[in-house]
């Protein structure tokens, strides 16, 4: 007896899910990949979604790329510029350009004088006068030096042969080696009471110097530094200055035991016993 085979039920393919979200899907992987080739990749892998559908997204895609690799480029190039921009100068700019003025650690060095000469003012900013500032500075006829200014370098007017007069500021505590040395039209000259030194030829060859008062702040007066001062008539020390004093014009030291400095313009000179007869 033959045997009789049973039915088979009919072989069913599993149900594909809507062509909508497979597209989806794609076109999801689409945007987070951003590129084109990836985008068209994706999108045929998925067998059923539109390749026109996933190139047009891609293409969007690229569009916006160029925008935000421009913007990038244009602020890394703005802020190469912006760095590259500082400088500090040396020279500190002033208002007259007849000086040239340099920055010194806290100083403002007055390094030199360029200008035509005359009735001369320095600016507010200097606060020193430095070496050779003026030197040989014939046209100058007057210096006005402002209170800022604390020191006053060597030789710094020398032969500045058409100088009158001269006025120096309290804020000065010293008078360099030959400062006017030279200075042959020289008539008169303050020295503050805050100046504690004068140096070597401070005023040598000042030969229309009249009269110089030495104020009760000088503790020292260098050599030669009234020599050839032939109109100087006399050199007077304040009474209250503890190192120095005067007779008759004459400089001595408090003691009177040292002559320190005789005006080339006297004509006779009396001697203080105490310095033709010193005691042991």
């Amino acid at each position: 007896m033959s045997e009789v085979s049973e039915p088979q039920p009919p072989i069913v393919d599993p149900p594909r899910p809507p062509r909508r979200k497979t597209f989806i899907a794609v076109l999801a992987c689409v945007i987070l990949v951003g590129g084109t080739a990836g985008g068209i990749a994706l999108a045929r892998s998925g067998n059923k979604a539109p390749v026109q559908t996933s190139e047009t997204t891609a293409a969007a895609v690229n569009t916006t790329a160029p925008t935000t690799t421009s913007t990038t480029t244009t602020t890394t190039t703005t802020t190469s510029q912006t760095t590259t921009t500082t400088a500090v100068p040396k020279v500190v700019p002033v208002s007259d350009s007849d000086f040239t003025i340099e920055k010194n650690g806290d100083d403002y060095v007055l390094t030199e004088y360029n200008g035509a000469g005359g009735d001369v003012v320095i600016p507010d900013s200097v606060t020193s006068i430095g070496n050779y500032a003026f030197y040989d500075c014939t046209s100058l006829t007057s210096i006005t030096i402002p209170d800022s200014v604390r020191s006053i370098g060597i030789t710094a007017f020398y032969d500045c042969t058409s100088l009158t007069s001269i006025t120096i500021p309290e804020s000065v505590t010293s008078i360099g080696y030959g400062t006017f040395a030279g200075c042959t039209s020289l008539t008169s000259i303050t020295i503050p009471n805050s100046v504690t030194s004068i140096g070597n030829d401070a005023f040598d060859g000042c030969t229309s110097l009249t009269s110089i008062t030495i104020p009760g702040s000088v503790t020292n007066i260098g050599e030669n530094a009234f020599t050839w001062c032939e109109s100087l008539t006399a050199i007077n020390a304040d009474i209250n200055n503890p190192n120095y004093c005067s007779i008759d014009g004459v400089l001595y030291d408090k003691n009177q035991t040292m002559l320190i400095a005789c005006p080339g313009g006297k004509e006779s000179v009396t001697i203080p016993e105490a310095l033709l007869y010193p005691t042991a």
